[in-house]
This record gives C-alpha cells, structure tokens and sequence, in this order.
C-alpha cells in the first residue's frame, strides 16, 4: 500500500509484516501475508485488500453457519453464555430509541441473528435485510418476508426510505469504507440514523493481525470516515460493546460538518501494538521450543488461538483447544479436538492463553478446571 485510503496522505513501510498464510477473521488460514500500515496523518491502519474480494465473501465467508443457533460468545455472566447478537441487538435498541413501526435494514446482515433477536424485543419494527452474498437466503426466509430481503443489489425502492440502518462489523472488510457509508447514507429517510460497529483494535490487538479486516479504526478515523460519507455523528463510544467501538450518525445535511482533524497518540499506540506482535511472535516459539510440545493445549479456539497454533508450525500438535463457547465444544478446529475446560480428560500440563491479552489474565483466572488439575498457563503478553 502507498496511500492511506481515507486521507490519501503516503503511508510509507509497513509497521508489521508476516508471510502467508494469514489469519481471518472466522479463524481460518488463506494464502496471504500479513501486513499492516499506519498512517500518522489521520490515525488509521490498514492492510492490502484481498485477492479477488467479492468472490471471497460471496462464497467462501461463512460467519457462524454452522448450525442454525451457531454464535460467538460474547461473555460468560456466573454459568450462564452471552452470545453476540443478543449484545448487539440490546445495544443497538437502546442507542437507536427507534419509534412504533420504525423500519430497520441490517446491512451486510450475514444470517441477521441480531435483526431477529431486535425484531423479538420489539415486533412493531419493520426489518428489512440485505448481504453481498445469497448463502443466508434460506435463513431469513423463515422469519421474514422474501420482499424484505435483497442480496448483491439494493432495490432502487429502499433509497431514502429507512429510519435506521444497522452495520455490524461490515466497514473493516470493506477497500473504500467512505463509499460504503455514502451507500449507507443513501438508504436513509431524513433525520434517519445509522448504528455502525468496528473491532477496537486498540482493545482487541489481535483486530490487528486479521487479514480480512482491511482497515482498523480509531475513534479519530472512523469519525472522518462517517463524516466524509455525509453523516452527523452524533456519538463514538468505545465502551457500548466490547473491544469495539460504536457509532451513532444521522442523515441530517444541515447539521453535518466536517471537523478540523485532530490527531492524538493513536498512530504511534497501532505503531507499538505492532511492535508488540513480532516481539510476542519471537517469544511465544522461543518458549514453545523450550518447554516442548507434546502436553501443550490451546485456550481459544478463535483467531488468538489460530495464530497460537501458527507458531507452533509443523511439530506435534496441542493435545486440544479449550473453549468456553458451548457451540465450538464437541467439535474440531484445524484437526484438533475442542473441549470445555471442565472436561478435558486428557494430560496437558500446559496450556497457552489463545485469548485477547488485554483481558487474558482475567478470563484464565475465571476457567473452571477438572479437580485436581492445575496446569501452567502461558500468556501471550
């Protein structure tokens, strides 16, 4: 990459880089390299787009699919799972305060589980779906009307006409974010609101290293982003959801402005985290290499212990993935057995935090382990 996609400003070297294959953002691998720049100018990182993109995620994306009721666990609140959508959908509700009969399009919608759990809460809302890819046509028909439902083209009918539109975690994927929210502009009615969501990379720094998320946004870039689309932000919050940060923009012309950029360390903080992963990716192998491999099981089983598993290469594999999310336990990943915790049955004396290192310590701390097992935990950090 030579320019920034949002301010055009050079980017100059990558401030990390790494060979194929890269990580995305299901955990998979993809024949890739991984690379990050950031620019200075406006606080916005970024990697190269995807060989042949539309393919990619008309074909191959395939978020949480599955099962029907397959989701990403979002917390874990005593016993009891919380699952993202149902975070989504209760955020979005009570920032988007939609009135009697609102319609509501979940843009980029996937199987729009947070749509439905939306529509659950409040059924006089009209809901309305649309996604680059037909694979979660089957799924929508079952609870909407197939007139409300559009993939690959929006019907020239639905411009103008939405008093809100939601995006969850669509504009990192995507190689010109401004188009995108021009598009999403477009769609909604005067005064209509638009709810957008990002990963945090600055809260998540593995976001970072996701070869699919071609841009990771600070609060500073996504507000130009927004801006530059022709939307009054009305509020960024990086405390809404989780390692994520959260938008609010309204269609309303008079009052959009353009704000005078104003930049603060959040360059040079992307600039450190990528320090802090090819630091972490030479000290994790020298470790791995020291300790030995054969009792070795990985806690995560999502993108933080996918990119475990990739320094481990090619010698032995972990004994096992751990897992508190109920829909990846009983299942495989990258031809590794995936447990809960509590049921490992099997020797690990180790076991490396495959988890966000900014809240590693406190997610270990909370595992609930088979009695009379204590293993080493190694973190990331």
């Amino acid at each position: 990459m030579k320019v920034c996609r949002l301010c055009g400003m050079d980017l100059g070297v990558a401030a990390y880089q790494a060979a194929a294959p890269g990580i995305t953002s299901l955990a998979t691998l993809i024949d890739v390299p991984t690379e990050v720049f950031v620019c200075g100018h406006c606080d916005h990182a970024q990697s190269p787009n995807l060989p042949d993109i539309q393919t990619f995620y008309d074909t191959d994306y395939r978020i949480s699919m599955a099962s029907v009721d397959h989701d990403q666990l979002y917390e874990v609140r005593g016993d009891k799972p919380v699952y993202r959508t149902e975070k989504q959908a209760e955020v979005m509700l009570d920032l988007l305060s939609l009135s009697h009969g609102a319609r509501l399009l979940d843009f980029g919608a996937a199987k729009a589980t947070t749509l439905q759990r939306a529509l659950h809460s409040r059924p006089d809302i009209q809901g309305f779906v649309f996604d680059v890819s037909s694979s979660y046509e089957p799924l929508w028909h079952d609870w909407l009307e197939p007139s409300n439902c559009a993939t690959h083209v929006l019907p020239s009918g639905w411009l103008q006409t939405f008093d809100a539109v939601s995006c969850h975690y669509v504009l990192e994927h995507v190689p010109n974010p401004i188009d995108l929210v021009l598009m999403l502009q477009s769609l909604l009615a005067p005064g209509g609101k638009l709810f957008l969501s990002v990963p945090d990379p600055l809260a998540n720094p593995g976001d970072l290293l996701v070869v699919d998320h071609l841009n990771h946004f600070t609060p500073g870039s996504l507000r130009r982003v927004l801006e530059e689309g022709g939307l009054y932000v009305e509020t960024v919050r990086t405390d809404a959801l989780n390692a994520a940060l959260v938008a609010i923009a309204r269609n309303d012309p008079v009052s959009a402005r353009k704000t005078l950029l104003q930049t603060d360390d959040s360059s040079a903080r992307l600039v450190r985290l990528c320090e802090y992963w090819k630091s972490a990716r030479v000290s994790l192998r020298q470790r791995i290499d020291t300790l030995g491999r054969a009792n070795i099981a990985i806690f995560g089983a999502g993108f933080y212990g996918t990119w475990v598993m990739s320094i481990l290469g090619s010698g032995p594999k972990p004994v096992a993935f751990l897992d508190n999310n109920p829909h990846l336990q009983g299942g495989m990943h990258m031809g590794v057995p995936v447990f809960a915790p509590k049921d490992l049955e099997i020797a690990a004396n180790l076991v490396i935090a495959g988890v966000n290192p900014r809240v590693a310590r406190r997610i270990m701390g909370e595992v609930v382990w088979p009695a009379g097992r204590s293993p080493e935990i190694v973190f990331l950090d």
